[in-house]
């Protein structure tokens, strides 16, 4: 990572979800296309408001997301285009059921895994 945006990560990662990506570029000093570009290289994104099931299915496996890296031969065997699967990851787009079930059989993870990781995301939401 280039020194530039060593020093302003922990800014980045602290504001993500309280400024717009045009304002912390200006905070930073850096064009907000650059700033977009480093978001996207390091899979930093605002979080969603909406549970996204991809990135559930990906922590049963993984220990963060953005370990995972897609091939060519993932996209096939999965039958989602690479661009679906990246508006998926974002949140900018929800999974089918039918895509849900493709990538917990793809990724091992059985659906009883996933619908406990899901059904304990809903107690994170209750406030007692």
């Amino acid at each position: 990572m280039h020194q530039k945006w060593k020093q302003h990560i922990d800014f980045i990662r602290e504001n993500i979800n309280k400024m717009t990506a045009d304002e912390i570029a200006e905070a930073i000093g850096v064009t907000p296309y650059n700033l977009k570009l480093f978001l996207l290289q390091r899979r930093i994104f605002p979080e969603q408001k909406e549970r996204n099931l991809l990135l559930e299915i990906l922590k049963l496996k993984f220990v963060k997301p953005e370990y995972f890296s897609p091939t060519k031969q993932f996209y096939a065997e999965v039958a989602i285009r690479q661009r679906r699967f990246w508006q998926l990851y974002r949140g900018e787009k929800r999974l089918t059921e039918k895509e849900y079930q493709t990538l917990s059989q793809h990724f091992n993870v059985s659906l009883q895994d996933a619908f406990d990781a899901r059904q304990l995301n809903l107690l994170d939401d209750v406030h007692i």
